[in-house]
């Protein structure tokens, strides 16, 4: 009986240490992908947050970058030819700013609703026009086009659902769906999975 009661109290203090452990760890960081439709295409992100985890966990304070690369040509058939050009690639450099509540009182179980703003810096170009170059016995030799570039950053806010599970004490495993609306850009939508580490 009294190995019973020592075996007992040994499980118990373990697993308030594994509770206590669960509930101390302040900072996290995640990384992930996510894919974003806008315009009726997806795009793979690669993303990493940073979150700070305050008032016993239920609120959550994050930062997050993401990064998406894509080819880009140029159509000039839209503008009366039917020829195409490469152009510059598109890049655009994502950064969100993310306020969450916990809605589930768990210490393994996460499941938050939030939004902050956002600020996208991006790279950009497309035709604007095209001249014809003809030879000088009057045929058509090449078409001169007319490129415009962009580079700027558009501000907007973003909503987000996350869904969290804690392994152990540190390790992370979640899933998060969000709505991003940026300002010339427009509305884009995603989703994707993330493993993080606390400490």
């Amino acid at each position: 009986m009294k190995k019973i009661f020592l075996t007992t109290g040994f499980c118990c203090l373990l697993y308030a240490s594994a509770v206590a452990q669960v509930a101390s760890y302040k900072n996290s960081i995640r990384i992930g992908a996510d894919i974003m439709s806008r315009g009726g295409t997806d795009d793979f992100v690669p993303v990493i947050r940073y979150a700070r985890h305050v008032v016993n966990d239920r609120i959550v304070l994050a930062g997050s970058a993401g990064y998406h690369k894509d080819k880009n040509t140029l159509y000039a058939s839209d503008l009366g030819y039917d020829v195409s050009f490469g152009a510059r690639p598109r890049q655009r450099f994502m950064f969100d700013a993310t306020a969450s509540f916990d809605l589930i009182r768990s210490r393994r179980h996460a499941f938050r609703l939030g939004g902050g703003p956002s600020a996208w810096f991006r790279k950009d170009e497309v035709a604007t026009g095209t001249t014809p170059v003809y030879s000088n016995g009057g045929r058509l030799i090449g078409i001169y086009i007319v490129r415009d570039r962009t580079e700027e950053i558009n501000i907007g806010y973003n909503l987000a659902a996350e869904y969290e599970y804690t392994f152990g004490s540190r390790v992370t495993l979640g899933i998060r769906a969000n709505r991003v609306d940026i300002n010339k850009v427009g509305v884009s939508s995603g989703a994707g999975m993330n493993i993080g580490y606390r400490f």
